[in-house]
């Protein structure tokens, strides 16, 4: 079994990442991780402060159109191209959490490789 936690993160009331977490209900039930608690506070802001923390390295990959993400991303800014993504194993009082974001058309990501690809050009 395991325990899945999706998210739109947003900033300038734009969704600017998806995010899902994956852990398992023993790191849900764990009065020192708070997790059932999160509400609308970030997980990474809760993790983060954690004196225990390790933190795995960072993947990343790139996101196809046919992801449902990419599909939602698609229909709310009417982009169609691949996006991109980042996941990272961490644990912390004894567990693993699995995080993986998307990051969605407004995210200044895309605007920031855009103006790299420009200025490389010129």
């Amino acid at each position: 079994n395991v325990v899945v936690r999706e998210v739109l993160l947003y900033c300038d009331k734009q969704p600017w990442v998806f995010a899902r977490s994956l852990f398992s209900p023993s790191a849900e039930q764990a009065s020192t991780l708070n997790l059932q608690q999160l509400g609308n506070q970030s997980l990474g802001e809760s993790l983060f402060a954690r004196s225990d923390l390790h933190c795995g390295d960072i993947e990343v990959a790139a996101v196809g159109g046919d992801h449902p993400v990419a599909q939602l991303n698609q229909r709310w800014f009417q982009k169609d191209h691949a996006l991109l993504g980042r996941r990272r194993m961490f644990s912390t009082a004894g567990e693993q959490l699995l995080v993986s974001e998307i990051f969605l058309e407004p995210s200044s990501l895309y605007s920031a490789s855009e103006t790299f690809r420009r200025n490389k050009r010129s």
